[in-house]
């Protein structure tokens, strides 16, 4: 939870943060990730400097296009 501020300059401050948080969000959304699920269900996102990571993308958009394309 962030810290309240007080008075008019604190009010356009705590706007600001609050509008960047929310791109921030926005952004994080678009961004493709890659969770690989192991033989529990479990699942782990994998870093953005991962190895195979961009293949994975990759590989994902490929099956996606030809699902879609059918």
């Amino acid at each position: 939870m962030r810290k309240e501020r007080k008075g008019p300059i604190g009010k356009v401050a705590g706007i600001a943060e609050d509008l960047v948080a929310g791109q921030r969000r926005r952004q994080a959304r678009r961004e493709p990730r890659v969770a690989i699920y192991d033989s529990a269900g479990h699942a782990r996102v994998l870093r953005e400097d991962a190895p195979g990571r961009e293949e994975l993308i990759e590989l994902a958009d490929e099956m996606t296009r030809l699902v879609v394309d059918a």
